[in-house]
């Protein structure tokens, strides 16, 4: 009989009052529904904050009263038999959550939200931590867990369009909320830091390289005394390897979009939210000797599956294998964390190119 591993969401509100309610969205879309829905997992226990969420929590997934918690230490105290911990609470919790949550014997693996942290002096302290603990620990950039995007990966390392060479990435959202994310002290940034930091990882999933310089611009929305974070950031990122990659942040849309044009010697893809196009090299219709992209429905994304149940899937695997390695480490999420702290720099000081590695000892908005 396979193991069932138990399963406890601290930041629970959220994950089951808005999204799994969502008819629109492919299911389950949580980390509750995730553990909830897997064959090999269970949901226990939750905890919030904010007790009207807490309670639907505990009726949308059946968790009886006495094991919801409004308090994470009490869960973590009482709670003794959680192999898998989520911590989905808001960005400026992860840190003191995740600290506490590695001193836990029982808990074998750990599912971060993302950004992975919200100031730089938890960054440099987490690497000394993560660098001590065997504790499996998963950070959710999800769409490394995507099955569309793991194809990508593969066509990539194939070579099926010839050498990558240059990459367009765009995620663009709604304006500034009136709350802790308007204020770096609490936020750790804007856009570019909560919106943005999927599209920087996947780029680097992509690149599969160490990113050698970068150049950024900021642009903050006024009056700055009310919206202390960038209302849009753009980027030029060069990777070691020789790939060029674009990058536009921006929360003054009226939509969402997440989108990323792969350019190679021989061909292009573009994937995002929604979005699939593969394009190959044919002689042009219009012009002797030369090339044209065409659109070709040759190559298609293979069935996708819900992104959580694929992430149950890698952390119980890292948990049976200890070989086995994570797709979305800590390490993974802080290189995304210090570009976007370098594209801040570079924004704020002239737009210097800033080389790698990079390391500051406060945050980028207080220089």
């Amino acid at each position: 009989m396979a193991k069932i591993y138990n399963c406890a969401v601290i930041g629970c509100g959220r994950i089951g009052f808005l999204l799994e309610d969502d008819k629109l969205r492919c299911h389950p879309c949580t980390h509750s529904g995730g553990y909830y829905f897997h064959n090999s997992t269970k949901l226990i226990a939750g905890c919030d904050t904010n007790s009207q969420r807490l309670e639907y929590f505990g009726r949308k997934w059946n968790i009886p009263q006495e094991k919801l918690y409004s308090s994470y230490k009490k869960l973590l105290e009482e709670q003794k038999d959680i192999d898998i911990l989520s911590i989905a609470s808001d960005t400026p919790t992860h840190f003191e959550i995740l600290k506490h949550a590695l001193n836990i014997k029982n808990i074998k693996a750990i599912l971060l939200e993302k950004p992975i942290v919200a100031k730089i002096s938890e960054a440099n302290e987490l690497e000394l931590l993560i660098s001590k603990t065997d504790k499996k620990i998963f950070i959710n950039h999800e769409r490394r867990f995507m099955t569309e995007y793991k194809f990508v990966k593969k066509l990539i390392k194939e070579c099926k369009f010839k050498k990558l060479k240059t990459m367009i990435g765009n995620v663009l959202t709604s304006g500034l909320k009136d709350d802790w994310h308007s204020d770096w002290r609490e936020s750790g940034g804007g856009p570019l830091l909560h919106d943005g930091t999927h599209l920087v990882d996947i780029l680097n999933y992509f690149a599969d390289s160490e990113i050698d310089c970068l150049t950024g611009w900021i642009k903050f929305s006024e009056p700055r005394n009310k919206y202390q974070v960038e209302n849009s950031a753009n980027a030029q990122l060069q990777y070691k390897n020789g790939i060029i990659a674009f990058i536009e942040s921006a929360g003054d849309r009226n939509f969402f979009n997440f989108e990323i044009d792969l350019q190679f010697e021989n061909g292009r893809i573009k994937i995002g939210n929604g979005i699939w196009e593969v394009y190959e090299v044919q002689a042009s219709r219009q012009y002797e000797h030369f090339f044209d992209l065409v659109r070709t429905a040759k190559i298609t994304a293979p069935p996708s599956r819900p992104f959580f149940l694929e992430i149950v899937d890698e952390i119980i695997k890292s948990i049976e294998d200890d070989n086995y390695k994570i797709c979305s480490s800590p390490t993974d999420a802080l290189n995304a964390f210090w570009a976007i702290m370098a594209i801040y720099y570079s924004g704020l000081t002239n737009n210097q190119k800033i080389k790698f590695p990079f390391k500051i000892d406060r945050h980028p908005f207080d220089y």
